[in-house]
């Protein structure tokens, strides 16, 4: 959105506007792209800087893009969150079609299993809620962190990875040291970790992992090494 700020019918000013959207077509005025959007929302300064690259972008034109964006990184995560549900649902029903009276008993009993995890994988993905954002009656209130980690890596977060995640920034808040145990499949190497390492990588504090998990993780997209320490 590009509206002059300045008094309507100024001729000076109308002429500058135009020479500002003229350099945008030509590539000699920088133009704002929604990466640059969706990072900036981790920014203390971010209105600053985003209308530093557009002085004709005004301060209620900015709440406006800044709103968008929020909107359309909300919609395409659960746009994923849908085709996730959508996939296991086509896994539910080739399961269901698969069970035939002519079946033994030991693929009948499998089959039974398997439709169980695969029936509650898919009501999970379907009941999934956001769980670090905050209604009130007049707003909303989330960490930006969170919503970015989820868009960047097209997944919701689990209500027990955020409550886990706030620990460790409560621990640190409190100049406390902390460890946890996690059980293989709840997201410690692919989600708590490299989140963490996303929202500390500007602190003091240092992650230590074990040297085998890093190339696992999204973490090298995501670190800064001065604050990890592989052991």
């Amino acid at each position: 959105m590009h509206l002059p700020t300045h008094t309507p019918g100024s001729v000076p000013e109308e002429c500058n506007f135009l020479r500002f959207r003229l350099g945008q077509i030509s590539e000699r005025e920088p133009t704002l792209w929604f990466e640059l959007l969706v990072a900036s929302i981790l920014s203390s300064t971010a209105e600053h800087d985003i209308r530093s690259l557009n002085p004709y972008l005004s301060s209620a034109a900015y709440k406006t893009v800044n709103s968008l964006t929020v909107v359309a990184m909300l919609a395409s995560i659960r746009i994923g969150q849908s085709h996730r549900a959508l996939a296991g649902l086509a896994h539910l029903v080739k399961l269901l079609r698969s069970v035939k009276s002519s079946n033994t008993p030991d693929v009948q009993k499998r089959l039974c299993q398997e439709i169980g995890l695969q029936a509650s994988k898919v009501a999970t993905d379907l009941t999934c809620e956001r769980h670090f954002m905050r209604v009130s009656p007049n707003a909303v209130e989330f960490d930006p962190r969170f919503l970015v980690f989820e868009f960047t890596y097209s997944l919701m977060l689990r209500k027990s990875q955020v409550i886990l995640v706030n620990k460790f920034l409560y621990a640190l808040k409190n100049n406390k040291s902390m460890c946890h145990q996690m059980i293989m499949g709840a997201g410690k190497t692919t989600v708590v970790a490299p989140l963490l390492a996303m929202i500390l990588v500007s602190c003091w504090a240092k992650l230590v992992f074990p040297h085998i998990l890093p190339p696992y993780t999204h973490i090298p997209l995501l670190f800064d090494s001065n604050n990890m320490t592989i052991g």
